[in-house]
């Protein structure tokens, strides 16, 4: 999952959308053509899910103290120098990558100086604000885990150590090969932000293929042994995927 912002330096409008919400209300034409740039770029790119939030200005997102790979930072004509110093520091030292949607070349000074990935003009959004999202996509590795509140701490959980997961009421459990740990998230978040080496074999259960031996009838045999259930509407699905998997493995 990667997840971008749009920024408005004008703060006109209402553009701000929070986690659950990918698009916003009444959204202007201009947000909906980026919105479609990016749907476009993601998608031909096949690596990632995406999250998008829009802002009313730089200051919103420094308060929002939330993390983000993608800033698409929109300037017009009449903002060029309306960035408040804080900000443009702000901006030079965040690990996003920015992308300058602007109304003209005059703020491509101050561009440079906060380190803008690529400069994009208003009037060629359509031919260049797809491309522009490519080429960071294309320097982004997807991520090898998940950063979840483990039994109450803070940790990172690697791909490769997930055997398989269980529903468990409100929580889930995540078992290893020797341990389990119980994280108070959904099915559906973890399906979404899971690898596409995962899948969801039952109603309760996602099973990773790194570790599966064989599938029978109604289970999957785990290297280790253990048997994860599979659902029989999934069991078709599940085949599928597993043999593409086998052949990009091989």
């Amino acid at each position: 999952m990667i997840y971008i912002a749009v920024i408005s330096v004008a703060g006109k409008g209402e553009l701000y959308t929070d986690d659950e919400q990918r698009h916003c209300y009444n959204m202007p034409p201009l947000w909906q053509e980026v919105d479609r740039c990016i749907a476009k770029a993601v998608e031909k790119d096949g690596r990632f899910a995406y999250r998008l939030a829009f802002y009313q200005s730089v200051s919103g997102v420094m308060n929002s103290k939330k993390a983000f790979d993608i800033f698409i930072l929109f300037i017009g004509k009449e903002e060029m120098d309306c960035l408040r110093q804080e900000e443009m520091l702000w901006l030079k030292n965040t690990a996003a990558k920015i992308i300058c949607l602007a109304d003209g070349t005059a703020f491509l000074k101050n561009a440079f100086r906060i380190g803008v990935f690529r400069y994009v003009l208003k009037e060629d959004i359509k031919k260049d604000l797809m491309e522009a999202v490519q080429e960071v996509l294309q320097e982004m590795k997807p991520v090898e885990g998940l950063r979840l509140t483990v039994d109450g701490e803070d940790k990172w959980v690697l791909f490769k150590d997930i055997y398989y997961i269980e529903a468990f009421g409100d929580e889930a459990i995540i078992y290893k090969k020797d341990t389990y740990s119980t994280v108070r998230k959904t099915m559906d978040y973890l399906s979404e932000q899971l690898g596409n080496a995962f899948y969801r074999c039952h109603k309760s259960y996602i099973v990773n293929f790194a570790h599966i031996l064989r599938i029978e009838n109604t289970n999957v045999i785990l290297e280790d042994a253990r048997s994860v259930p599979v659902s029989v509407r999934r069991k078709n699905g599940l085949e599928k995927v597993y043999h593409c998997y086998e052949e990009r493995m091989n």
